[in-house]
């Protein structure tokens, strides 16, 4: 948003989070074959294939700003370079083996990237694909990439908290982006620990159908815990917190 505001156009393309699992599962198995094919002559086509999946986007809001969606984005990514002929392309919160695919896709069209590392499950991608440019949001991650050997900047992430300021009642505990990959069973144990604190669950990228599936059954066991559907960041959003508890 800063940079949009210096007169900067940026693109942004992400993980559709809402995509049914069908297109994943069909995504990862065409990737297995295309290794599998590698030295035969079905190699072309399974690749063919397997980079078809997600080729395509579909454009939604996230707080008023404009993405493209899709459930496999290093494949719509090649499209988009011929057509918004970015200077550069910013890579955070994907998983390893999307990352290598970016930076060859980047790496053909002659674009820099720049790998901003923000969890830990990313500082394992600059040792499978160097980046032009490693950032990190933490001093941690940044120390540990260095350690590695890795050239690594620290840039914290720019947060805005003034559009979520409020004055809070402050009845219940807040838990952001309930995320079955993010720890989020060490928070079902804490629920039940602690049954006279009331939580709110509270979802930050929109879950799939069979996640929503599984907390709402999880939720209805416990009548401390309540689910609450993603909004977009403002005043409501911690008009009820006390503590704000991070289950990874």
């Amino acid at each position: 948003m800063r940079l949009s505001s210096k007169g900067h156009e940026i693109l942004f393309l992400v993980d559709d989070g809402r995509s049914s699992r069908a297109s994943r599962w069909v995504y990862s198995q065409l990737s297995d074959l295309s290794v599998r094919l590698a030295r035969t002559l079905f190699a072309n086509p399974a690749s063919l294939a397997r980079d078809a999946v997600g080729a395509s986007t579909r454009t939604i809001s996230l707080q008023g700003i404009r993405h493209l969606a899709t459930a496999v984005p290093q494949n719509a990514l090649p499209r988009l370079i011929r057509t918004f002929a970015p200077d550069l392309v910013v890579v955070n919160s994907v998983e390893r083996w999307a990352w290598r695919r970016i930076r060859a896709v980047c790496q053909q069209f002659r674009v820099p990237t720049i790998l901003y590392v923000r969890e830990m499950d990313s500082l394992a991608h600059a040792p499978a694909g160097l980046p032009d440019v490693l950032l990190a949001n933490t001093k941690s991650l940044a120390s540990r990439l260095i350690s590695q050997g890795f050239a690594c900047e620290f840039i914290p992430s720019v947060v805005d908290v003034s559009v979520t300021q409020t004055t809070s009642s402050r009845q219940r505990a807040l838990v952001i982006n309930p995320d079955l990959k993010k720890g989020i069973d060490f928070f079902w144990q804490l629920a039940k620990l602690a049954p006279d604190i009331p939580f709110t669950l509270q979802e930050a990228w929109e879950l799939d159908a069979d996640d929503l599936a599984e907390i709402h059954h999880r939720v209805a066991q416990m009548p401390n815990v309540e689910f609450r559907r993603r909004i977009d960041p403002g005043p409501s959003l911690y008009s009820d917190t006390r503590v704000l508890v991070a289950p990874y």
